[in-house]
């Protein structure tokens, strides 16, 4: 705002006046009402990257063992986003300090250039991190869908047998996307499958059946030499503490408790 204030008269003022304004700055580059704003536009800066590097850390710890891939995807796209955004300034600091000359001046916009065409490329590249499965009002969501009550049963329908006899789950690294893909499903399609006749997210649906297999093995006497964390990696769980959180979302104890009890409910 203040450097808007301070430019209102060169924004107000005619082309010629503009023109002179920038082939005098260029000619006798670096102005010094130019140093001034980059080093105020830096330490401007400087609390946010503080305040996000911090939240990208707390973020880092709290879902780093998620066995959701679609939150890895999340955490993976922070990183890289973190790590632009980094570079940019740093980028700007060189700039500032050892380099600020009129041959550098598009620098820091060549960064920023960068971060929009990776961010279009992993939009494009891992569209099911952008679809919001957990969507809460799933009715509203999908009130403009082409999807007919016929095609959708049947859809529902060929899901389960797959579920059932190929049992997908098993791969800890599966995602909406690549499970449409299987079914030979529009995406969006299976979504709504999945939301509105399942009543469930997608990754609620998956580790039910999850879920399910790993009570069997649990309390399987031939898999009695089973780690938890052996049974946790073959129903497609990434690590013992998203296992251990995911199962006790369902069944209300964990897996130790649950092969413990020798429960029979499966």
């Amino acid at each position: 705002m203040l450097c808007a204030l301070y430019y209102l008269p060169l924004y107000l003022g005619s082309r010629e006046h503009k023109l002179d304004y920038i082939t005098d700055a260029l000619q006798n580059y670096p102005p010094t009402e130019w140093r001034i704003r980059s080093l105020l536009l830096l330490l401007q800066s400087l609390p946010y990257l503080v305040l996000a590097v911090s939240m990208f850390m707390a973020h880092n710890r709290k879902t780093k063992d998620s066995s959701s891939p679609i939150a890895r995807l999340h955490l993976l796209w922070l990183r890289i986003f973190m790590i632009m955004i980094l570079t940019t300034a740093g980028a700007g600091v060189f700039r500032l300090v050892f380099n600020f000359r009129a041959e550098t001046m598009l620098l820091v916009p060549l960064c920023f250039s960068v971060i929009v065409y990776v961010a279009g490329y992993m939009a494009l590249k891992h569209p099911e991190a952008l679809t919001g499965v957990d969507d809460p009002a799933p009715s509203k969501k999908y009130e403009k869908s082409n999807l007919t009550p016929e095609r959708a049963e049947a859809y529902l329908k060929k899901l389960l047998h797959v579920m059932k006899t190929e049992r997908p789950y098993v791969d800890g690294s599966l995602t909406l996307q690549k499970l449409a893909d299987r079914l030979s499903i529009p995406v969006n399609h299976l979504s709504q499958v999945i939301n509105e006749r399942l009543g469930q997210n997608f990754f609620d649906f998956i580790n039910s059946y999850r879920v399910k297999e790993a009570q069997e093995l649990l309390i399987d006497a031939a898999k009695k030499h089973y780690t938890v964390i052996a049974i946790a990696e073959e129903v497609g769980f990434s690590s013992k503490s998203a296992f251990n959180a995911v199962f006790k979302k369902h069944v209300k104890m964990t897996p130790s408790q649950f092969r413990r009890s020798g429960s029979s409910k499966v």
